[in-house]
């Protein structure tokens, strides 16, 4: 019991109520007696209007209110009259003990002690540790920094246990709690404990590059992700990148026009505003030679002649284009829409307009 007590006192996860809601500690003075009739207050929501009222019956009326012991949440006052009013700025829970003394002479009076929670809105999953711990944590625990190494080794299930048992009053964080917490975001709060400055050494998110032809504009970017920015991007060991193109140090763009082909498995080094990360990711670099034209003639002799004269110096359509020969494949003219011919890349049809002009 004592570890979990010690693992999560810097979660925050420590009991936060002097007393039960409604406990009474009540004083009265001799020959009457006035009673605080609120057993509870209503939930305070921090940065929501709230407002509720103490009520008392007894003596004589009319009643003044005032605090014995304790503190509202930053942002509420206490009235003459009973009212608590305000905005409340801070989360937390709070026991105040309230006196209220009547108009009687000699007046009499009660003190009685009531629990004053402030919630939050919910909190999104995807908040962060360190914004989570300040709000449900720092108020009672100082800085993210102050984690001993056994805190920062507390696991998920060592906090619902102790969460689940209730232990030193850690059920408020449960569910049906006035501070519930999910599993992500205890998770989100371990993580920050883990490592307070919340800095993540960055990773490349690009790991594949796409290939380019010899000849043709090639411009790719290269992305990571983490880490402080600005990124400074170079290359280490390795191939070099192929020649024609080259590294932007500042944006990570990869661009120029390749000159020859070439497969080469670059090492990229990227190096963040933190001096001392500097990370690497090997990365293959492809540029495609530039593809032979198609040969017209071979083209027609295997695909065509058959039905045309045998050769291109037979064919007695030399008027034929590109268009009409693939209008002539799409309709089926003459029995041309074959499988074969069907397969003819655009390229290919071309060269075997251009062969029987």
């Amino acid at each position: 019991m004592h570890k979990l007590m010690t693992v999560l006192m810097i979660l925050c996860l420590t009991a936060l109520s002097i007393g039960g809601c409604g406990d009474s500690n009540s004083t009265t003075s001799a020959g009457g007696s006035v009673t605080v009739k609120n057993s509870s207050l209503p939930v305070a929501t921090k940065d929501t209007t709230f407002k509720t009222i103490l009520g008392a019956s007894g003596g004589k009326t009319p009643y003044k209110w005032s605090i014995e012991t304790g503190n509202l949440p930053a942002g509420l006052t206490l009235s003459s009259d009973g009212i608590i009013a305000g905005t409340p700025t801070a989360l937390g829970s709070f026991t105040v003990v309230f006196k209220v003394t009547d108009s009687s002479s000699p007046a009499l009076e009660t003190t009685t002690p009531l629990k004053i929670n402030v919630s939050t809105l919910v909190f999104a999953p995807s908040t962060s540790g360190s914004a989570l711990y300040g709000d449900h944590c720092a108020y009672c625990h100082l800085t993210l920094g102050s984690a001993t190494q056994q805190h920062k080794d507390a696991t998920l299930a060592q906090i619902k246990a102790a969460i689940a048992s209730d232990t030193g009053g850690m059920g408020e964080f449960g569910t049906g709690g006035v501070f519930p917490l999910t599993d992500a975001e205890l998770n989100l709060i371990i993580a920050a404990i883990k490592n307070p400055s919340g800095y993540v050494a960055p990773t490349f998110t690009t790991t594949t590059l796409p290939a380019g032809t010899v000849g043709s504009a090639y411009s790719q970017t290269l992305t990571a992700k983490d880490g402080t920015l600005p990124y400074k991007w170079s290359t280490m060991g390795g191939d070099p990148i192929p020649a024609g193109l080259t590294l932007n140090s500042s944006s990570g763009v990869i661009s120029g026009t390749p000159t020859v082909a070439a497969v080469a498995n670059v090492t990229f080094m990227l190096e963040d505003a933190n001096p001392s990360t500097m990370v690497h990711q090997s990365i293959t670099v492809t540029i495609n030679a530039v593809a032979a034209a198609p040969d017209g003639v071979a083209l027609f002799t295997s695909k065509c002649a058959g039905c045309h004269g045998g050769s291109v110096a037979a064919f007695n359509h030399k008027g034929a284009t590109a268009t009409t020969i693939q209008n002539a494949i799409n309709t089926n003219y003459m029995g041309m829409g074959t499988a074969t011919l069907k397969a003819l890349t655009v390229d290919e049809i071309a060269a075997i307009a251009t062969a029987v002009k």
